[in-house]
């Protein structure tokens, strides 16, 4: 499975499973092919390398979740915005399956 194919499943699981989620968790566009252009103006507009892939604003919290399938790792650039966030008290979880990311929600939700 992509990690596309799996953050796909996983907010669609989030979306229709806590419509309280709703609009409070969102997907950051970071990664692909970009040609030269696309890349620049990215770039320009406010595209960090290393942003993770998915926010969730809940109950006077941020939490930042990646997805990873397979044996991927958190590249250096993600390691580095991940301290970053925490240091700013983000909450940090990476999941690689769909269960895994149901109990980090299912976690959070418990808070």
């Amino acid at each position: 499975m992509s990690e596309d194919k799996l953050q796909a499943d996983f907010f669609k699981w989030v979306w229709n499973t806590y419509p309280q989620l709703r609009r409070l968790i969102w997907a950051v566009p970071n990664g692909g092919y970009r040609n030269k252009q696309e890349a620049i103006k990215l770039k320009a507009t406010g595209t960090i390398a290393g942003v993770w892939d998915l926010h969730l604003f809940y109950k006077n919290q941020f939490y930042i979740i990646e997805t990873k399938v397979d044996k991927n790792k958190l590249s250096d650039k993600q390691i580095e915005w991940r301290n970053l966030m925490i240091e700013q008290g983000a909450k940090a979880f990476v999941y690689y399956t769909l269960e895994e990311g149901q109990n980090i929600i299912n976690q959070i939700l418990k808070t």
